[in-house]
């Protein structure tokens, strides 16, 4: 079998679709017998965050579970972590906090005035004051960069 082959039927599968189960169609039966770690390395994100070697690899996880799809070509990004007694924490987190402890002593006034939109509805008067919203909800984001 070609990269051509698996290539056709990455595209095949993720367009055509399984169910769910690799026995649905005749691509996931097929791929379910094909030896992925021979197809060589060719890393695929996946929409699930994790890494696959290859498409035929990627291609098996998607008739396991047909919403992984391709993300990007190139292994997922992954975020340092450090080992607590919390358990692991992204250092992307501990960051985060250092950051909000010395922003809460700072004070926004003298800052720029420019209005940001959040996800939570909110319009913040500068980005000083958006991130001292989003230290406090960390999903928060920026919907526009005025009044919401």
């Amino acid at each position: 079998m070609t990269r051509y082959d698996i290539t056709s039927m990455v595209v095949a599968v993720l367009v055509l679709g399984c169910s769910g189960q690799p026995e649905s169609t005749p691509y996931c039966r097929f791929i379910a017998q094909v030896k992925c770690a021979s197809k060589g390395n060719n890393a695929l994100c996946g929409t699930d965050g994790t890494t696959y070697q290859n498409e035929c690899s990627l291609l098996k996880a998607h008739c396991g579970r047909s919403s992984i799809k391709v993300a990007h070509r190139g292994s997922c990004p992954t975020p340092p972590s450090v080992a607590t007694g919390m358990g692991v924490v992204a250092s992307s987190d501990i960051a985060l906090d250092v950051f909000c402890l010395d922003l809460f002593k700072h004070s926004c006034n003298n800052e720029q005035r420019q209005n940001v939109c959040g996800t939570d509805g909110t319009t913040y008067i500068n980005l000083c004051e958006f991130d001292k919203g989003r230290c406090m909800h960390k999903e928060l984001r920026i919907v526009k960069l005025r009044p919401c």
